[in-house]
């Protein structure tokens, strides 16, 4: 197993080939579960299936839709929460109801028994069938830190200085040093699993998924464990790996 590169030239291409895999999926298998990540990464995606979703009159009523990961301590109204985030982009356009939208709660008094609460219930559920996930420029997934160690299923994690400065918590009403994620052993569970790299300062983590090894220094390299993995990655990240790759890939970017 290992996960397949697709060298996309643009934004906009990759945003448009994400949302037709949400749309497929859908398509397929109407109740299905879906984990999503937030940020800029999956934004124009998100808003390109909505336009199909609407277009193509799906019917989206039985989706879950499962949060990848969230915050610690911050009000679930505020802008900077993973939730809000996705209420804007994609559930509050659907009009999804908010039984369909599963995740761990940003202001919890105890996180970790909330990641344990989410983890029973995605296996409940029968496990993901679709994750979308970025990648961040430490390599961290979902918020899966780089460490000597990672922890299995969802926990509560110390946010490396990178993921701290996301920008994403610009607007926090407080400090956020921790954060709630699935972990890896749901993640490399779920069906099918599509990775958007994209955005300045990715190319590191790129070139080291390119390399085919797997270490906890670079959680995004656990996708090599998945056996339906694809990483999607444009222009803005692959500028310097694409210009070492060899074969037809390197003029496909």
């Amino acid at each position: 197993m290992a996960i397949a590169m697709e060298w996309v030239a643009s934004y906009e291409a990759l945003s448009e080939r994400c949302a037709r895999v949400l749309a497929q999926t859908v398509l397929l298998v109407p109740d299905a579960k879906v984990a999503l990540a937030t940020g800029f990464s999956p934004r124009g995606a998100y808003a390109l299936f909505v336009e199909m979703v609407k277009e193509q009159r799906l019917d989206v009523s039985r989706v879950i839709w499962i949060k990848l990961d969230e915050w610690v301590g911050l009000p679930p109204e505020n802008e900077a929460t993973c939730e809000a985030f996705l209420s804007k982009a994609l559930l509050d356009p659907l009009g999804i109801a908010p039984q369909n939208l599963l995740g761990m709660h940003p202001l919890c008094g105890d996180p970790q028994a909330e990641c344990d609460r989410v983890s029973r219930e995605i296996a409940r559920l029968g496990g993901i069938d679709l994750v979308i996930l970025g990648v961040g420029i430490n390599g961290h997934l979902g918020l899966n830190e780089p460490g000597e160690s990672l922890p299995a299923t969802a926990h509560v994690t110390v946010l490396a200085p990178q993921s701290a400065a996301h920008a994403m918590l610009t607007g926090a009403s407080n400090p956020v040093t921790h954060g709630m994620t699935l972990g890896l052993a749901e993640l490399l569970a779920a069906r099918r699993a599509l990775l958007l790299a994209t955005g300045e300062g990715k190319e590191e983590a790129v070139n080291y998924l390119r390399k085919g090894l797997i270490s906890t220094r670079w959680p995004v390299s656990m996708l090599h464990l998945h056996a339906d993995a694809m990483c999607l990655a444009d222009a803005s990240a692959v500028r310097r790996a694409a210009a070492t790759t060899d074969g037809p890939n390197a003029a496909s970017v």
